[in-house]
């Protein structure tokens, strides 16, 4: 699992750059990691995630309260 933590008020809500840095970030570490592995995308927000039409690389989120 790779872990992006998200600070919000209020469920987070994905923007477009949001979706493309996450796609940068898991290319980078399988070209500099040469992993053949799966990578999971995992979202740790406050208070979860909104629904929206960025959230497709997403596999599983957490909020605070999961992790107390």
């Amino acid at each position: 699992n790779v872990c992006e933590m998200k600070f919000s008020r209020v469920a987070y809500a994905l923007t477009k750059a949001d979706s493309e840095n996450l796609e940068n970030k898991l290319d980078a570490l399988v070209r500099e990691t040469h992993t053949k592995k799966s990578l999971m995308l995992t979202m740790i927000t406050s208070f979860g995630l909104a629904e929206g039409k960025y959230n497709g690389h997403i596999q599983r989120s957490l909020t605070v309260a999961d992790l107390m």
